[in-house]
């Protein structure tokens, strides 16, 4: 019975937690280079012949603007790494520490889509 009602307790307690507020209106003190996104285009998809993909990722923003703790939210074409290349491109990514309409930054929660273009 206590194990339960552990579980119960640790349930409400992760839906009680406030979320990291989005990020609306990112302002971007640095963005990956097209040399950059060129290097992580997809080898499946250059092997398959799509010259256009994208891929969607939610990521935390740190207290110096980095991102982290990234995920793929969508990809298209699926199945083609254009996800997993989104989730390498964050490295290149920086925040400034407000955003367009001057709040902090540090805790929030981002999505960054990208479209990824072959150079061919």
């Amino acid at each position: 019975m206590s194990v339960v009602l552990a579980v119960a307790l640790a349930v409400a307690a992760a839906q009680a937690a406030p979320a990291d507020p989005p990020i609306t209106k990112p302002s971007w003190a640095q963005t990956p280079t097209a040399d950059q996104l060129a290097y992580l285009y997809p080898r499946a998809a250059v092997h398959a012949g799509r010259p256009v993909g994208q891929g969607v990722m939610a990521c935390d923003v740190g207290a110096k603007g980095q991102l982290e703790n990234c995920s793929v939210q969508q990809e298209d074409p699926p199945g083609l790494g254009f996800g997993e290349a989104a989730l390498k491109a964050a490295k290149y990514f920086r925040m400034e520490p407000k955003d367009s309409a001057g709040r902090p930054v540090a805790g929030g929660r981002v999505t960054v889509p990208i479209v990824f273009r072959s150079l061919d």
